[in-house]
């Protein structure tokens, strides 16, 4: 049996639809992607970088989802989701899964984490500027390479199509990237990946709600530190219960009081918040930031969607 260590909005999650396609038994041991949160011990043994995914098997592990992907296909032949080895379709299918990996992943980790890239907080917007003119760029090349193709390979549905499609869920308009809709190759694959049994049951989240992973980051107006209000799981955790705090939200120099009154709910699903009409939107240093107001019943939080 496979295990996975597994975490909503990441790339886990293209592994785990290619473990359904597969049809080879596994376990998800749930971890997160959250830079401020601790591992499990197991997996920063296997990848101290502390990202996902990480795969486990019959006493062997390995990480990087392009190397995980490439490495399933090739030991379960039969799924048929990847050329063989002398098949000349070869070469654009392991071609396209490093220039996933190692292109366009790259563009969205310039937008998601520019501190990875600068060496000051003041060039982080211009790390995000770039990213977003890369992943245009990148996007664009995958989309030309297509062109009249049913599928990334050509007639034939593989792994690049799983990975093409895990890809476009990470496009998010609040960060400024490009639409899915500039792609029309692009978008026409992922229309019909999305609708396969296997990405049907693991981005049900995504599927149900685009905008799934987005949080809520509150700042206290009595200790002046960031709170969490949706963890990164998609669940609710109280700052506080049975309380009533201020709170305060930030975006640049605009600043958003409200009162947050908790008096007996532990934990509420994400799928009972409704997003209502933004209230604000503005943009600090080339970064795009909208205020929400959240729904909860009764309820009211205000917070930062990003």
């Amino acid at each position: 049996m496979y295990k996975l260590f597994y975490a909503l909005k990441s790339a886990s999650m293209g592994v785990r639809v290619i473990l359904e396609e597969i049809g080879a038994p596994y376990e998800l041991i749930q971890t997160s992607i959250d830079m401020d949160e601790p591992r499990p011990p197991e997996q920063l043994a296997i990848n101290p970088n502390g990202w996902v995914p990480v795969l486990l098997w019959e006493g062997d592990a390995m990480y990087e989802c392009a190397a995980i992907a490439v490495y399933l296909c090739d030991r379960h032949p039969d799924a048929r989701l990847a050329p063989a080895v002398d098949d000349p379709a070869r070469a654009l299918y392991l071609q396209t899964l490093v220039y996933f990996s190692n292109s366009v992943q790259n563009a969205y980790q310039l937008t998601y984490y520019p501190d990875r890239f600068v060496d000051t907080p003041a060039d982080e917007p211009s790390a995000q500027q770039r990213g977003i003119r890369r992943l245009r760029e990148t996007w664009s090349v995958i989309n030309d390479q297509i062109g009249d193709n049913q599928w990334v390979l050509g007639d034939r549905f593989s792994v690049a199509d799983i990975y093409l499609f895990m890809l476009t869920t990470w496009l998010r308009s609040a960060k400024g990237h490009p639409s899915i809709a500039e792609f029309t190759n692009v978008k026409r694959i992922a229309d019909v990946v999305v609708r396969r049994p296997s990405v049907q049951l693991v981005y049900e989240p995504w599927i149900a709600n685009p905008e799934y992973w987005c949080i809520v980051r509150v700042w206290s107006h009595r200790s002046g530190r960031s709170c969490r209000a949706l963890s990164r799981d998609g669940s609710y955790v109280p700052p506080n219960r049975h309380s009533v705090c201020n709170w305060y939200c930030a975006c640049g120099d605009e600043r958003l009081r409200w009162t947050y009154m908790e008096s007996h709910l532990s934990r509420l699903s994400l799928k009972s918040i409704v997003v209502q009409t933004p209230i604000l939107n503005s943009v600090s240093g080339g970064v795009r930031f909208h205020i929400i107001t959240v729904s909860l019943g009764i309820h009211d939080l205000c917070g930062e969607l990003y």
